[in-house]
């Protein structure tokens, strides 16, 4: 039946070809040069005539042309796409190898995908994000984790790095256990990392405007020269970690604790802590108020 039907469309293809042929040889010239062979003689009506195939000759190629390359470029774009996906597909299924190193060439495989195709951006950020929580859920006994694995830091960078970190789709870390994350100079604008634990974390440069930190775990972490205005730190523990020259401009930390917490050079605007916060905190003396 398949068989039947390809027949007939290469059989349907060959004869319109052939009445196109015909048209454009015979019967068209003959129509255009009608009612101009008076006074002229029949060798140039000929003439006028083969121009007239000539011209039209020339049009059905370059229209033929230009459906090629229709064509062509179809059929690249959904090979390309088709690549995309089966890279997409295979790095994913690697996420959950049993080998760590194959899971490190993993990541980075998605943000190779990331990269060639921006549509997919979003999508990988949903992927890593996921991948990071349920490979760092909060333990039962904190004192039984070991360092951060490899592959979770691979992931952690590539989310804080361009082109992901571009992508309309926040970061979603929220009540990941990732205490000594390095995530120096990284963007994270927006990220939710509501209860995330990132005590002791390597946090300097780190671009968190507008994050969402309510209840997370900060304590001890270097978060020197941090991009944390608009953040919201809402019961956020900070205790002894270093904010200097931290832009905390608008960021909310209501009952966030400050316990050693050095503000030497932070920028902050009057009324963002409370005296109570003040006294509890080191540096405050050369905080840069803002109006």
């Amino acid at each position: 039946m398949r068989r039947w039907r390809r027949v007939r469309a290469v059989l349907a293809l060959t004869l319109t070809f052939v009445v196109v042929l015909v048209a454009i040889l015979w019967i068209l010239p003959l129509l255009l040069t009608a009612g101009h062979d008076d006074g002229i003689s029949a060798a140039e009506l000929l003439k006028a005539q083969n121009d007239v195939r000539s011209t039209l000759v020339t049009l059905l190629a370059a229209t033929a042309a230009a459906i090629g390359l229709t064509f062509t470029g179809r059929t690249y774009f959904l090979n390309a796409s088709g690549q995309v996906t089966d890279r997409y597909s295979k790095a994913v299924g690697q996420l959950g190898e049993k080998d760590v190193a194959v899971r490190v060439g993993a990541v980075y495989a998605l943000e190779r995908v990331g990269r060639d195709s921006p549509r997919d951006a979003g999508t990988i950020v949903e992927v890593l994000s996921t991948f990071v929580r349920a490979a760092c859920p909060l333990p039962a006994d904190p004192a039984e984790v070991s360092a951060l694995r490899p592959d979770v830091q691979a992931a952690v960078n590539v989310l804080g790095r361009a082109p992901l970190s571009r992508s309309s789709v926040p970061v979603d870390l929220r009540g990941a256990y990732l205490d000594g994350v390095d995530l120096t100079n990284a963007m994270f604008d927006g990220a939710l990392l509501r209860a995330a634990h990132l005590t002791n974390g390597r946090l300097r440069g780190v671009s968190l405007q507008g994050a969402w930190l309510s209840a997370a775990r900060l304590d001890g972490a270097d978060l020197e020269a941090a991009g944390l205005g608009n953040a919201r730190l809402r019961e956020a523990v900070l205790d002894a970690a270093i904010l200097k020259g931290a832009d905390l401009r608008g960021a909310d930390l209501d009952a966030a604790s400050v316990t050693g917490t050095w503000l030497a050079g932070a920028k902050l605007r009057h009324g963002q802590l409370t005296p109570a916060q003040l006294a509890e905190a080191n540096g405050t003396r050369n905080i840069h108020w803002q109006d």
